[in-house]
């Protein structure tokens, strides 16, 4: 083989070289979005289980306003059967 064929085929060695070690980083790259994609997956689903937790809390919390709105209607209820057992003289449990 003469001089000038073997640099012609040492030539394309090294292009189909470049050409695998081009088609080798589109497949790392390519990988790295897959993770990338499973672990948007992942985040979407954490989202949607915090989402329908704070929907089930919102409405099983009673709001502070509520609660105290809610305590004071207690406290007056207290109150009112307190006078009548007082009134009709019957003895409270307490």
């Amino acid at each position: 083989m003469d001089k000038e064929t073997k640099q012609e085929f040492e030539n394309l060695a090294r292009m189909v070289k470049i050409g695998f070690d081009e088609t080798a980083k589109k497949e790392s790259v390519d990988k790295r979005f897959d993770d990338v994609g499973n672990r948007f997956d992942d985040v979407d689903s954490q989202l949607y289980e915090i989402r329908k937790d704070m929907s089930e809390i919102k409405t099983n919390v009673v709001y502070r306003d509520e609660f105290e709105k809610l305590t004071l209607e207690f406290e007056d209820l207290t109150g009112r059967v307190k006078y009548l057992e007082k009134k009709m003289g019957i003895e409270s449990g307490k």
